[in-house]
């Protein structure tokens, strides 16, 4: 017995003196363990729903933590036959290994990150950290659970979670699952600035709806003493509950609708809707942020971001946030034009025959060369009024060369240029102030005012269609930059129709002339080489706007170019030119 005593004691001493050598070892090897040792904070994990399809996996330290991540695994399980998870991301190297795999009615998802070199942490006490975001892809019915797997699936595939700090072990315990997650379809909500003074709040859903709405709510919130906002108007029945509320510096104004009879969406996923527009007052100078409010005031008076469909939550998340907006005075264009090609002398309009026939485009056509604008506006659908897209130009009131803001618009059947949202006007963001204005077409001359236009205009729009008060830039300096309309002595002006590739030349023949690219078109398209060959939807050589690209015969688009260059110039030669007086 005395002789084990001594053997046991002896084991003890040889122990002892290994650990602390050990921890020599490890403290002159990696410096920050004498702050970190073996036996430092254990780190928890969890899994938590942040929105309607959004997840995050957090980390969370039992004490301060300044040390180096050199390993981290774990593994998300959720029921087989429910979702699919997607979009995973990190920003700690952590990737998935292997497939989903199946097992006991259970998916699983392994993650390991294992870095290349060391990832330093300064973690705080009881601070949540997430170490990776993902979503699942709204294919559910019923609501489901979403784990750190710890069980014996898990043990024997080495998918348990684990957590490393500069090869100690830090490992915790799961301190937090999703159970009963929503796994349906979700719409989410977004606010948007779309004019100087205009704004739109959309919805948009993830995946294809063909459902019926039967309950929408959302709060607007913005800066106390800023502006007012106005014009509210919604297709979807929605309307203010209440005043315009007061709190913490913020005003708020909640929005509602229920309907009395369902009202049926058929949504594509990844489309925006747009289901309120309003404005602001203009009453204020600056900027202010315009939110979709998610706030404790939100909360308590119940008005927060809630949409429902056939008695179902589809509540998504907010996507989107007007920030940093300008709300001062607008500088905003009125414009009245008609386009040569398009005019209809019987009607005393211009045909809408592109827009009827579903191939006006949704989005500005101008993103292409030469005029490579890069704006974003678009519209869901058009009203029958609608002719086609113009692009409207500031220009410097000292240099008309310089384009100081370009604006993609509409143009309507009687000529007004038309903001997206088909109001009259165009709403820019430069100061209010005195500006050339231009209007470019895709196959007409662009025209300029003869003069600097003092913005806002709007109780004297600069009119092309007639020539006695607003002469355009130029006119008949020495050639006419606008034409007069058939029939002779209406007194009705168009933009001179026929510049085909857009580079601000009229011209029959020779090199870059306007008349090849529309035998080109036709053949390119059609297949066939036939002159009387014809196609329809929305092209530029489609000068006359009538849905048909034709090179002879009656109507075709050939004709009307060497008709131009005569009224222009006088000449019946072939090979006169027209240049565009448009810096």
């Amino acid at each position: 017995m005395k002789y084990l005593n001594s053997v046991n004691l002896l084991i003890e001493q040889i122990t002892v003196r290994f650990c602390y050598l050990l921890s020599l070892l490890l403290i002159a090897v990696f410096p920050s363990y004498a702050n970190n040792p073996m036996s430092g904070a254990e780190i928890d994990i969890g899994v938590f729903s942040t929105g309607c399809s959004a997840f995050e996996v957090r980390l969370r330290p039992g004490n301060d933590i300044s040390s180096e991540l050199t390993n981290l695994q774990f593994t998300i399980k959720w029921p087989e036959n429910t979702v699919g998870l997607i979009n995973f991301s990190n920003d700690y190297g952590l990737a998935q290994q292997g497939p989903v795999f199946n097992e006991g009615g259970f998916n699983y998802a392994v993650f390991v990150s294992v870095p290349s070199t060391s990832i330093p942490v300064n973690w705080l006490t009881g601070e949540e950290y997430t170490v990776m975001t993902f979503t699942h892809d709204q294919s559910g019915t019923d609501s489901v659970d979403i784990f750190i797997a710890q069980d014996t699936w898990a043990n024997q595939n080495n998918g348990m979670y684990y957590v490393e700090m500069l090869g100690l072990d830090n490992t915790g315990i799961v301190y937090h699952e999703v159970l009963n997650a929503y796994s349906g379809l979700c719409i989410d909500i977004g606010v948007f600035s779309t004019s100087c003074s205009g704004f739109e709040v959309r919805l948009r859903s993830g995946i294809d709806i063909s459902s019926e709405l039967t309950n929408l709510q959302f709060t607007l919130k913005w800066p106390e003493n800023t502006i007012g906002l106005v014009n509210f108007y919604s297709d979807y029945g929605l309307t203010q509950q209440g005043p315009v509320f007061n709190s913490g510096g913020f005003n708020y104004a909640v929005f509602v609708v229920v309907p009395s009879m369902s009202m049926p969406l058929n949504w594509l996923g990844g489309e925006e809707y747009t289901v309120l527009t309003f404005d602001h007052d203009e009453s204020w100078t600056g900027t202010t942020d315009i939110l979709i409010a998610q706030d404790t005031w939100t909360t308590t008076n119940n008005a927060v971001f809630y949409m429902e469909l056939l008695g179902l939550d589809n509540t998504g998340e907010v996507y989107h946030e007007a920030l940093n907006i300008p709300v001062g005075p607008c500088c905003i264009a009125y414009l009245r034009l008609i386009l040569q090609g398009a005019y209809d002398q019987t009607s005393g309009v211009m045909r809408n025959s592109i827009n009827q026939a579903g191939n006006l485009p949704l989005s500005q056509p101008y993103n292409t060369s030469p005029w490579n604008y890069t704006g974003t506006e678009s519209v869901v659908s058009f009203p029958d009024s609608i002719v086609d897209w113009v692009m409207v130009e500031l220009r410097d009131q000292n240099d008309p060369s310089v384009i100081v803001e370009r604006r993609a618009a509409l143009l309507s059947i009687s000529g007004l240029v038309l903001h997206t949202d088909f109001s009259d006007g165009i709403s820019l963001t430069s100061d209010p102030g005195d500006y050339f204005l231009v209007v470019v077409h895709r196959n007409h001359m662009s025209v300029m005012s003869g003069n600097p236009v003092t913005l806002p205009n709007d109780s004297d729009p600069y009119d092309f269609r007639e020539i006695v008060n607003t002469q355009p830039y130029l006119h008949n300096n020495p050639l006419p930059t606008v034409l007069e309309l058939e029939p002779p002595g209406s007194g009705k002006y168009g933009m001179i129709a026929g510049d085909m590739n857009a580079d601000n030349v009229l011209k029959y023949s020779g090199a870059s002339n306007d008349r090849g690219p529309i035998i080109s078109i036709i053949s390119s398209v059609s297949g066939s080489t036939l002159l009387t060959a014809t196609i329809s939807g929305y092209y530029a050589e489609d000068v006359t706007l009538d849905n048909i690209v034709k090179y002879s015969g009656n109507g075709n688009d050939r004709a009307i170019i060497i008709t131009n260059l005569g009224k222009l110039t006088g000449s019946n030669l072939l090979t006169v030119i027209y240049n565009s007086v448009v810096p």
